[in-house]
């Protein structure tokens, strides 16, 4: 386990993803960040795996759970890939688990051609409150 500060781990960050690339041709990695109070995005663990599947995120989540400890007040976000909820839910059976919206915004575009209307996607996603998110998200769909 490397330690260190946030900033010298988030500086680190594009290194650690270029030697993995130079080291390991045709692996896949993954990068696990946080975000703090202040905003500031650093690195907690990182992985280098043959291909993206249900073995390879369940042994990455339970190797991550030596740092991260499950709770109800843990949430891991994530694209819509189904392994990654797979090792979400072998490893961490008390934490939540939610979709990124950038992710979820690229799938709508692609798939569903909102262009004009998709502000009102991220209206919805950046909403503080359940009643102003219901208010976006029904005319987001409508």
């Amino acid at each position: 386990m490397v330690r260190g500060t946030m900033e010298h781990g988030y500086s680190c960050l594009h290194i650690f993803s270029c030697m993995i690339d130079a080291l390991y041709i045709g692996t896949t990695y993954s990068i696990m960040v946080n975000k703090n109070t202040k905003n500031h995005i650093y690195p907690i663990a990182f992985c280098a795996v043959d291909k993206e599947n249900d073995a390879s995120w369940t042994f990455f989540f339970e190797k991550l759970k030596s740092i991260v400890v499950d709770g109800p007040n843990l949430c891991f976000i994530s694209d819509r890939h189904k392994s990654i909820t797979n090792g979400i839910t072998k490893a961490y059976n008390r934490a939540h688990h939610g979709y990124c919206m950038r992710h979820l915004g690229e799938n709508l575009q692609v798939n569903h051609h909102c262009g004009e209307h998709f502000y009102l996607f991220y209206n919805a996603t950046k909403a503080y409150s359940l009643e102003e998110f219901s208010d976006h998200f029904v005319k987001f769909k409508n």
